[in-house]
């Protein structure tokens, strides 16, 4: 387990805000709790042998889709330029509404 100082010094100045977390074993970055609890494998209570509890390898993750964003954080899956743009359009439509939605209580 990483104490408090090894985990902060491998986060060089990231917050951890939100969803966002560091494991407390293996010291990598996650996007969200569900990242998190992928990258963390075996029966939970089981210290040794092959069902013991254990983080995924770097190479483990990439095999399961996993994938580092452009923040250095893992996420479940890498989203395509097309999710990305579905994406975006949903938040300026939801934007462009609610400033409609705030310029008619004024």
């Amino acid at each position: 387990m990483l104490s408090i100082e090894q985990a902060r010094e491998m986060r060089q100045g990231v917050s951890l805000k939100g969803d966002r977390n560091q494991c407390g074993e293996c010291g990598e970055l996650f996007n969200s709790v569900y990242a998190f609890d992928k990258h963390r494998i075996g029966t939970v209570g089981v210290h040794e042998g092959p069902a013991a509890r254990r983080c995924m390898s770097l190479i483990e993750m990439r095999f399961y889709g996993m994938a580092k964003n452009n923040f250095g954080f893992w996420v479940t899956d890498r989203m395509s330029v097309e999710d990305i743009q579905q994406k975006n359009s949903v938040i300026a439509a939801r934007d462009s509404t609610l400033e409609t939605t705030a310029g008619r209580c004024r």
